[in-house]
Order: C-alpha cells, then sequence, then structure tokens
C-alpha cells in the first residue's frame, strides 16, 4: 500500500468524517449526572469539536448476560459478560478469560469491566460503518485532548442494589445505561472524564501499554485504532489508543 503523507491522512478522514456523521446526541458527563432517559442499551463514543475521534461502542444485554463490542469490528473486539461468572474478551483471533467482577467499597457495587480511550490530537479517527438509526441514536462525549474518557460497567453486589443506589466515590461519574437482568441484578454503564496520567502518556507513545492481547482495527479512509486488553483480578481493562499517521505507514 503506497505511504499517505500525514496532512493527506488527515484530509481524507476528516473529508469521511464530514460525509457521514451518525445520529447522535451530545451529552456532557458530571459526578452523579443521570441520561434524561438511560436505557438497557448504549451506543457511545468521544467527540472533540464536533467530529467523531473514535469508533463507536456498543452495550446490551440479552437475558442474563451484558455484551460491549465496537460497534464497526464487533466480530474483531467484543466482550461477554455471564452471568455465570464466567466471562471472555475476544480480539482478534485471541479469546481473554476475563477476572470476576471485583466488589467496590461500600459492597453494593461490583466492577466488571472498563473502556479507556486515550485519543491524542493528531489520531486518525475510525468512522463509522454502519448507520447509526434515528431511532438509536449515539451518545457522544465531548473529550479535550488532554482528557481521557473512561466508561465501566457496574453489576449490583445485592439484590438489593438497584439504580437509585449510590455510586462509589472513586466511581462517581455519569449514568449513561441502567438495566434491571432478569436474575434481579442491577447493571449500570457509567463515564468519566479524567486528566492523562503519565502512564497514558507512556502508553499512547509506544502505542501498547501492559496489555495481553491487542489488534489494530483499520476502517475506511485510514483511520486506524489499537485495542489492547488487560486482565486481572485488580479489574478488566479495554484501552483504545487512537493511532496517527505514523503507525499507519508501519501498519500499511
Amino acid at each position: 500500500m503506497p505511504q499517505i503523507p500525514p496532512s493527506a491522512a488527515l484530509r481524507r478522514i476528516r473529508a469521511a468524517h464530514n460525509a457521514f456523521m451518525p445520529i447522535h446526541e451530545e451529552y456532557r458527563l458530571g459526578p452523579g449526572s443521570v441520561l434524561p432517559s438511560p436505557s438497557p442499551s448504549l451506543r457511545v463514543g468521544p467527540f472533540r469539536g464536533g467530529r467523531q475521534i473514535a469508533s463507536l461502542w456498543r452495550f446490551w444485554t440479552t437475558g442474563d448476560e451484558v455484551y460491549v463490542a465496537n460497534r464497526n469490528f464487533a466480530r474483531l473486539v467484543r466482550v461477554s459478560l455471564h452471568s455465570s461468572g464466567a466471562s471472555f474478551c475476544w480480539v482478534g483471533a485471541h479469546r481473554k478469560d476475563l477476572a470476576a467482577p471485583c466488589l467496590l467499597p461500600g459492597e453494593a457495587w461490583s466492577h466488571a469491566l472498563e473502556i479507556v480511550w486515550l485519543i491524542p490530537e493528531d489520531s486518525l479517527p475510525v468512522p463509522e460503518i454502519k448507520e447509526v438509526k434515528k431511532s438509536k441514536p449515539a451518545i457522544v462525549i465531548e473529550t479535550p485532548p488532554d482528557q481521557k474518557l473512561v466508561l465501566n460497567v457496574l453489576y449490583g453486589a445485592t439484590r438489593a442494589t438497584t439504580h437509585e443506589t449510590a455510586l462509589p466515590e472513586i466511581m462517581n461519574g455519569g449514568r449513561l445505561m441502567q438495566a434491571r437482568l432478569p436474575c434481579g441484578t442491577q447493571v449500570t454503564v457509567i463515564g468519566r472524564l479524567l486528566p492523562f496520567s503519565d502512564q497514558d502518556l507512556k502508553n499512547i507513545a509506544t502505542g501498547r501499554g501492559d496489555s495481553i492481547t491487542g489488534v489494530h482495527v483499520r476502517g475506511p479512509n485510514d483511520g486506524l485504532e489499537r485495542t489492547v486488553v488487560h486482565a486481572s483480578p485488580r479489574g478488566n481493562i479495554i484501552t483504545v489508543i487512537g493511532c496517527g499517521p505514523n503507525e499507519l505507514r508501519t501498519t500499511g
């Protein structure tokens, strides 16, 4: 594949985004904020200056199971969280066993999964491949260049936990999705904007991080992201790193 100068690559990406902007509702996160009508499914991703800057991700429930996937590339990057406690993440051809949800302070909630978007300014974003329906708009979060968007999937640790149960201070974000599974377990997806840490900056620079499994996903018009997965008893973390022109050339 011929090499594309950075400026040309960025122009092509931005032209694609201008041609096909997903139907969306912009939402500004804040501690304790709640969507006006949080539903049992969610399509969400970061925006910047009115532009989508990374793939949308989808969260939904089926029976007592919770599923999470990159909306563009669900066959490449997806997660299934099972009520049996056996949860998995597929990244490319690899299936990774995930750790069981860990109990959070207060013992009302447990943490099942975290997704982090690290999107530097020179990233080549992957535009949406599939149409976003008007009846199911995407929620987009304005994400400044020096901050990361973090989404956490929380499970109620007891049957007494409901959508009104207070979140622990360390997870005090905006509630984007709320569902009650048939088994009686409450599921909540929260979102937070946090400053980049030194480790985040290192992960962006290397395009890697402390990952067990990783894969590049490449969209039309040469948008490029790297997704890495880390699973341990301390937490299951998926990191989406926006790649720039240099990574585009090396993966071409």
